[in-house]
């Protein structure tokens, strides 16, 4: 009778910004909800709501302001343009003196913000009114596991500042919070520190998805960290997805690449290290085709992982070598039903993105995991399978090759061990939402 208690079920987190993996764990939220509370209806709490009511098929609110970028060259270039030599000559000596008075700059600067400080400010609070409203008759709001726990992308304003303002307003309307399966860091700034650490002390129940989160959080000052459990994506009901592919063909490995310092997403680029990444897995590629492999490169973040895949189809079909044309296989991806699919065709993978990792290995694909975060590390070793991981940082084609050989030959072993560390994960994620809906 209890469960049937739940009404209405949130779920909260940055999704709905085409992140595929991101949309694995909000689908398996869906599906767990139904089994676990099947009179409640599911609310999405989200970036994008629109994304997420078409994916989803759920009613959904924005948790974050939209911030629009100042207009390039607008007016202000213009009259900049018909300024004066004298009077632009008056402004830089006027503002050289101001800038010799400490006090004064500091004051200056205070008036010159002001307006806008103000401004946003009052945006920021008739955004809060609205926010809060949309938890009128939420009776748990779920955080729904992925890195939420960082300020790696905008800072401490950004993912913290989002989650402690949500925590609080839930509080104030009574409505219970759950952090569940959360990965955590990086973790910053001062500011961030404090939005996280009073965020997690505000929910009622708090998970992390794997051991080095868990200890990141507890060095915040959190002392009431110590529930661990596995990415809730671990019990998601995988349609399209063929465990062992169609004999009779040929083998296919999929290649699941990230924008490593690629100026158009990671936050640090770095041209010399994005290129040297795209021409690692291209020349590892034109070695799997010339030993008679199908490749197939695909991406499981939208828009920008797709940029990385073409830079990679493109230096394998400028090398002029016969298999590159007639081995390549190129897809499309825009939904989670499409990546599902391109990973039940494949026989072995090599991935970067961590839902592009643990995915194929609860299908039971032997996957060589890239990890650019210890949160991959953590999960290998979790599947058993922490000899099948290569630092982003500094392998190379060679080890990479060689790791692979070594997988070739133990594939049905893998795959052996997989099944029962999958359904073990399933069944640990189950828990948790007895644990959840008792709240």
């Amino acid at each position: 009778m209890r469960l049937r208690m739940l009404r209405k079920i949130g779920i909260l987190g940055h999704y709905g910004n085409g992140n595929l993996g991101d949309e694995a764990i909000v689908a398996a939220v869906i599906q767990s909800v139904k089994r676990h509370a099947p009179d409640a209806t599911v609310v999405g709490f989200c970036v994008n709501p629109v994304d997420t009511a078409q994916r989803h098929g759920i009613q959904a609110f924005r948790i974050r302001r939209v911030v629009s970028a100042p207009p390039v060259g607008g007016a202000g270039g213009s009259q900049a343009a018909t300024t004066s030599g004298e009077q632009r000559s008056w402004r830089e000596s006027t503002k050289q003196i101001i800038k010799s008075i400490p006090l004064l700059n500091s004051l200056a600067k205070l008036i010159w913000h002001l307006p806008r400080t103000l401004h946003t400010i009052w945006r920021e609070g008739c955004f809060l009114v609205t926010a809060s409203r949309t938890l009128t008759g939420i009776d748990l709001l779920i955080v729904a596991g992925s890195g939420q726990l960082m300020d790696g992308f905008g800072g401490a304003w950004a993912f913290p500042y989002t989650l402690f303002k949500w925590s609080v307003m839930a509080r104030l309307r009574k409505t219970k919070l759950a952090i569940l399966s959360v990965g955590a860091g990086p973790i910053n700034a001062p500011l961030s520190r404090f939005f996280l650490r009073q965020a997690l002390r505000l929910a009622h129940y708090r998970s992390f998805r794997d051991d080095y989160s868990m200890s990141l959080i507890k060095s915040l000052g959190v002392k009431k960290a110590d529930n661990v459990f596995p990415d809730l994506a671990c019990n998601l009901v995988l349609g399209h997805a063929d465990v062992v592919p169609t004999e009779n063909r040929s083998r296919v490995v999929g290649i699941i690449p990230v924008p490593y310092y690629d100026h158009r997403y990671w936050q640090k680029s770095d041209p010399v290290k994005y290129t040297d990444f795209v021409q690692k897995l291209a020349q590892f590629s034109l070695w799997l085709l010339d030993r008679g492999f199908v490749v197939s490169p695909f991406w499981t973040k939208l828009y920008t992982d797709e940029l990385v895949v073409k830079d990679i189809e493109k230096v394998i079909k400028s090398s002029n070598v016969n298999q590159a044309s007639e081995g390549l296989l190129s897809r499309q991806i825009s939904t989670l039903d499409d990546v599902i699919r391109a990973m039940g065709e494949c026989d072995m993978l090599v991935a970067s993105r961590f839902h592009g990792i643990l995915l194929p290995l609860l299908m039971q694909k032997p996957v060589i995991g890239l990890a650019y975060h210890p949160k991959t590390n953590d999960m290998m070793t979790y599947m058993g399978q922490p000899d099948y991981c290569l630092s982003i940082d500094d392998f190379t084609v060679e080890g990479l090759q060689r790791m692979f050989l070594q997988m070739e030959e133990r594939v049905p072993i893998i795959r052996s061990t997989l099944k029962p560390q999958a359904l073990k994960a399933a069944a640990l994620v189950e828990e948790q939402y007895r644990r959840v809906i008792s709240l």
